[in-house]
């Protein structure tokens, strides 16, 4: 092995090494970050179940802080909306087979598909850690 290639191998391994070391650091920074600005926005965390209680297909009503939520389920990807009506704030209703909410007092719809309707609902943020699924509402 020439001297070069030995340097070479040393740099790399040297940088492999502290890249390693340096790891679990950033990662916890990370998570402190994500933190602060979930305080900082007033998001707060509440536990919606494990993801193996939630139905594969379908949707997951429940009811977080007085607010009445819809988790949708699509396979392992999960959505969740408000399921009050903006308008007139009375309950909506899901029609499955549209893939939409529908208030029967307002007579609007919001198709979960698209993003061009007639009314906009709440999107919640979520998050899964270990095997437990949260939902943010600020």
């Amino acid at each position: 092995m020439k001297r070069s290639e030995f340097f070479s191998e040393m740099g790399k391994g040297f940088l492999q090494t502290v890249k390693e070391v340096a790891s679990p650091f950033v990662s916890g920074y990370l998570e402190k970050l994500d933190t602060v600005v979930d305080e900082l926005a007033g998001v707060k965390w509440h536990e919606v179940g494990s993801v193996q209680s939630l139905p594969v297909e379908g949707i997951h009503d429940l009811y977080i802080k007085e607010a009445p939520v819809s988790i949708i389920c699509e396979g392992k990807q999960f959505t969740a909306f408000q399921k009050a009506c903006p308008t007139c704030k009375t309950m909506l209703q899901w029609i499955a087979y549209e893939k939409k909410f529908k208030c029967f007092l307002c007579d609007e719809e919001y198709h979960v598909d698209s993003d061009s309707d007639d009314m906009k609902l709440r999107q919640y943020p979520l998050k899964e850690e270990n095997g437990k699924l949260y939902i943010g509402i600020s």
